[in-house]
């Protein structure tokens, strides 16, 4: 199995390269946990989802550093667009993570599981995904590790999450769903639609970690080229990841098992929550 791993965001909310930063106790990056997680898990290749301006020294730190694992990037750059289309002059934001996923393409022929480069999701939590990857069988399958909502709020400021309707272990919908916030009445809003929608902490949300089968590649492709023809012009719109599924389940071309988890996701997502991520780290004992 494969791990693809998203790291290619901008990250304007944390004011930096929060995908790169060092959080551990000898500032190592939080996918190199991931990654350690991973090997444990049974996975024996990476591919890391990069940017432009990451593509000299990123590569030579990760062969450096991570070992045990094949490793390959792909650009998340100029890569995985249609022939026919032209990105608008001056436009630097990322089309999304389907895009990002679209661009290891040429990577990719086995199962494999995608994630967040500035997620933490637990050792536990990526045992449960790779045990649900090995379940699949057939064409038109996949799974999901489903997160409580309670469990994956940053303190520091509004969240994205993609919150599922979820029925007999099998996804029904999800939602694309933001600006997140617990208030301070302690009830989670959305402030993404007006009036404020009232969520519960208990729902399953996606945190982006999804396990596909290479056939997956050809309906991203076609979604994706969908999408620029409705979006390709616009300089902010992006094809989130969870939207792509939803679209699939509602066609019946997609069964997504989700797999349960309590586990508290933690990340970054603002400059604030630098310091809690280096404390639980730390209490992890470093890389294993």
């Amino acid at each position: 199995m494969t791990l693809l791993i998203m790291a290619a965001g901008l990250a304007s909310r944390y004011g930096g390269n929060k995908q790169t930063d060092g959080f551990g106790p000898n500032g190592e990056m939080i996918m190199e946990y991931s990654i350690s997680d991973a090997k444990a898990a049974g996975f024996d290749r990476v591919v890391f989802i990069i940017a432009e301006s990451m593509k000299e020294k990123f590569p030579e730190y990760i062969n450096k550093n991570v070992n045990g694992v094949e490793t390959a990037f792909a650009v998340q750059g100029a890569e995985g667009f249609p022939e026919w289309f032209t990105k608008p002059e001056g436009r630097t934001k990322p089309y999304g993570t389907v895009h990002a996923v679209l661009c290891a393409r040429d990577y990719i022929d086995e199962p494999f599981v995608v994630i967040n480069a500035d997620d933490y999701y637990g050792r536990e939590a990526c045992f449960d995904i790779a045990g649900a990857m090995r379940d699949m069988k057939n064409e038109g399958e996949a799974c999901m590790l489903g997160y409580r909502l309670g469990n994956t709020l940053s303190g520091f400021g509004a969240v994205t999450r993609g919150v599922c309707s979820v029925e007999n272990g099998i996804l029904d919908s999800i939602e694309e769903t933001y600006k997140i916030s617990k208030c301070d009445d302690g009830v989670i809003r959305s402030f993404g639609v007006e009036p404020p929608k009232e969520l519960d902490g208990d729902s399953v949300v996606s945190m982006n970690i999804f396990g596909f089968a290479p056939w997956v590649f050809d309906e991203l492709e076609k979604s994706f080229a969908d999408f620029l023809k409705e979006q390709g012009d616009s300089e902010k719109a992006e094809y989130p990841l969870p939207v792509f599924v939803d679209s699939l389940i509602r066609s019946g071309k997609l069964a997504v098992k989700v797999v349960d988890t309590d586990a508290k996701w933690f990340g970054v997502t603002y400059k604030e929550d630098k310091e809690l991520v280096r404390e639980k780290l730390a209490q992890l004992g470093g890389l294993r």
